[in-house]
């Protein structure tokens, strides 16, 4: 049995790394993405006295992912278990390229705070995002640069344009009386005014009103107009979520099952969505149904004709399996 509260949460950003345990996530740590390693473990030791059972990821920088992954295993006997390529996020998703996992995770989280209705949800972080959750369904979004990042590339690609700081709390609109406070008033009001922009835009599309939670650490720094709801840590949260989703072994079993992640498994061409189920409300977690007969082993079926619905089927065939599975991952 896996204990959830003995899970650990990596959220690796760009410029940062968020740690923090399943139980605790309001206790989050933060460290520059090019930490020493000694103070990496240090800081994991500071959250918790208690042996780690699993360590749940989410990563937009892929060499860090393969270095952490490394240093965890060295120290702690456990693999890195990235969400979603080794943990599926349970939301369904339009988006037709390459999903970043901050992105999606945000998404699942915020939908499990707000289980209804147009959600949008802001990130603003090194770049800001901004995406649109329907239902269940992740529906695509914008990415657009920090303040931070637009005024590092001013400064970069220009002559005489000098660097700016950016302001610790929101300035109110009011024209730059010299180049700094151009800059800064440009950048700061301009990117505030865009995301008003965007978001005014997508809820005259929107046949009821979109609520907007909001996170990221440069959100302090906006002198957004648009009504948001601020949710500290949002990609932790979703983690989070995911850890306590999946703590046991017939719930992992399940889970992969269900979104085909397993190789033991990946004949399963049956498996179809069901948007008017849910599972463990009110995460509305997506439920799959309908698995053909081909899919279960011939002796199941006769466990299976005792129970009309096929997600009980897949629990009960997931309890008889579990002790014959062998994860890729730490095992439960």
């Amino acid at each position: 049995m896996r204990d959830p509260a003995k899970t650990l949460l990596l959220d690796i950003g760009n410029t940062a790394i968020k740690l923090a345990m399943a139980h605790d996530k309001g206790n989050a740590r933060t460290l520059p993405i090019h930490v020493e390693d000694s103070i990496l473990i240090e800081t994991v030791h500071g959250l918790t006295t208690e042996p780690l059972t699993r360590i749940l990821a989410s990563s937009v920088v892929p060499k860090a992912s393969v270095h952490l992954s490394s240093l965890f295993m060295e120290e702690f006997g456990l693999p890195l278990t990235l969400v979603p390529n080794d943990l599926p996020v349970p939301l369904e998703s339009a988006y037709t390229g390459t999903l970043g996992s901050d992105r999606l995770i945000a998404a699942f989280a915020a939908r499990s705070l707000i289980p209804s209705g147009p959600l949008l949800v802001l990130d603003v972080g090194t770049a800001i995002t901004l995406d649109c959750v329907l239902d269940k369904c992740f529906s695509g979004g914008f990415i657009l640069p920090s303040p931070a990042l637009a005024l590092q590339a001013l400064a970069r690609e220009t002559a005489q344009l000098p660097e700016v700081a950016l302001p610790k709390r929101p300035s109110p609109f009011s024209l730059g009386l010299n180049t700094k406070d151009c800059i800064r008033q440009g950048i700061v009001q301009g990117t505030a005014c865009a995301i008003d922009g965007l978001i005014a835009q997508l809820a005259q599309s929107f046949a009821e009103q979109a609520s907007v939670i909001a996170t990221g650490g440069m959100l302090k720094t906006l002198p957004l107009r648009t009504p948001y709801r601020q949710t500290e840590n949002l990609v932790l949260t979703g983690l989070a979520l995911l850890a306590w989703l999946t703590f046991s072994c017939w719930q992992l079993y399940w889970f992969r099952l269900c979104w085909k992640k397993d190789k033991a498994y990946s004949h399963h061409k049956s498996i179809v969505l069901s948007k008017g189920c849910s599972f463990f409300d009110p995460l509305r977690t997506v439920f799959f149904t309908n698995l053909s007969k081909n899919s279960l082993p011939p002796w199941s079926h006769r466990w299976a004709k005792l129970f009309p619905s096929s997600a009980v089927k897949f629990l009960i065939h997931g309890a008889i399996q579990q002790s014959k599975l062998r994860w890729n991952s730490n095992p439960a």
